[in-house]
């Protein structure tokens, strides 16, 4: 919890019962007031991966209450409603089936946005780039510190006011000096935070050998953390190491695991000097600089392992298998081979050896499948900064999303049509009735 929250405080100063304590008190809170209020459903904007949405979450699952959740797809500003995140978009594959019936092989149709996603997948060659969302995340952080910088500066050279408006004085002269010492005090533990993680690197580095593409691989990028594409969905192998390991054991005689590090540094609780060289120590494992070209991995190898990354599903229209060990909806696609026990791995490790490989054919119609079950819409704002539509827009296909899956647990769904449009799902809970409980949109 410490790690998820970000909090020095908690990280460093509490001893072990009272981080047990703590969670008592949290626990007992949401038994309690799910219990007394009678909460008849639990709705989250993500799948929860934190403390403060995760822990009730869970007590709900655990008391037998729904929880409505979205993910997203692999498809930019598409995501999908659920109550289990181990069977996301479960009705994807019957519309797989379908669509398959419904389209000859050389007529699949596709929307304008699918058909530029899937111009992009199949393109012969691709330029690294970062992800949308990791540029505007480190872009929003090196502005935080500039824009610290700025004020400390401010403040030390006598500008602004103190709360009366005055500019000068006592009060005001203190006021300054105990903000810039706590602007400055951010800055050297950014400063010491960003040169651990420069060490951290420069060791990677160290460990790191050039690849061999003549050389039979799977290439296994890792996972930025703590994030929710590896808890909770990520399953046990939240872990990466277990993953590693677990292919290191079946893999064929005579291939490699090409191991590369996440472009951007994860929390310091989940990387250390001790990390990499357990992973150095694996049989067969070699890890590669994160300078070498994603794309380039991808092209040369085998197969891709990974919890639930993009690169797997990027590597599918090159024609590379996927070995999933998460849940995500691209689980029910072509050429995507899940893992989740060492069975289910042997079997993947024979059809690779056999040379099995993804067809584009199926992957056209796996694409006409996500766009008819996905709903363009998100949850994020790194996603609705793209997609150029209003709030209330917005607010509207998320609500459908929502409404949907609610409507399918049994509860009644009635639209207040005298003050369009819907922006938020307000709930009123009957305990009399039920499942059959109102959800009013308002």
């Amino acid at each position: 919890w410490a790690r998820h929250t970000g909090s020095r405080w908690l990280q460093t100063s509490l001893p072990y019962e009272t981080r047990r304590h703590l969670y008592y008190q949290c626990l007992r809170y949401w038994l309690y007031h799910l219990k007394h209020w009678q909460i008849s459903v639990v709705v989250s904007q993500f799948e929860p991966h934190g403390l403060y949405d995760y822990l009730p979450t869970q007590v709900a699952r655990h008391l037998g209450i729904p929880v409505v959740s979205s993910w997203f797809t692999h498809i930019a500003q598409h995501v999908t409603y659920y109550t289990d995140y181990t069977q996301s978009n479960a009705h994807l594959p019957k519309v797989y089936q379908q669509v398959q019936q419904q389209y000859s092989p050389d007529s699949i149709p596709l929307n304008e946005y699918f058909e530029s996603q899937w111009q992009k997948l199949t393109a012969q060659s691709q330029a690294q780039q970062m992800p949308y969302y990791m540029y505007e995340q480190a872009m929003q952080e090196l502005q935080k510190k500039v824009n610290n910088i700025e004020q400390a500066n401010r403040q030390a050279s006598g500008a602004g006011a103190d709360s009366s408006g005055a500019r000068s004085g006592p009060k005001a002269m203190l006021k300054r000096s105990l903000k810039t010492a706590a602007r400055l005090i951010g800055l050297k533990a950014w400063w010491h935070k960003n040169s651990d993680q420069q060490r951290l690197h420069r060791y990677y580095e160290s460990l790191c050998q050039d690849p061999n593409f003549e050389q039979p691989y799977i290439y296994v990028p890792l996972h930025f953390q703590p994030e929710a594409t590896s808890m909770p969905l990520g399953g046990i192998y939240f872990d990466q190491h277990l993953m590693v390991q677990q292919l290191s054991y079946h893999l064929p005689q005579g291939w490699k695991l090409y191991v590369k590090e996440h472009p951007y540094p994860s929390n310091r609780y989940y990387r250390s000097q001790e990390y990499y060289r357990r992973l150095k120590e694996i049989p067969h494992v070699q890890l590669i600089s994160k300078s070498i070209n994603t794309y380039e991995l991808l092209e040369h190898s085998r197969a891709t392992a990974s919890l639930t990354g993009l690169a797997g599903w990027e590597g599918l229209f090159k024609g590379k298998p996927y070995l999933l060990f998460g849940y995500h909806s691209s689980q029910y696609g072509p050429g995507v081979l899940p893992v989740r026990s060492s069975v289910q791995m042997q079997q993947a490790m024979q059809k690779l050896q056999q040379g099995y490989t993804p067809n584009l054919t199926q992957l056209r119609y796996f694409m006409r499948a996500l766009q008819e079950t996905a709903l363009h819409a998100s949850s994020d704002k790194y996603d609705y900064i793209q997609m150029n539509i209003t709030e209330d827009e917005l607010a509207q296909r998320a609500a459908s999303g929502y409404l949907g899956v609610l409507k399918a647990l049994g509860f009644v769904v009635q639209t207040n049509t005298t003050n369009p449009p819907p922006t938020v799902a307000s709930m009123t809970t009957d305990p009399t009735t039920g499942p059959n409980t109102q959800i009013t949109d308002s």
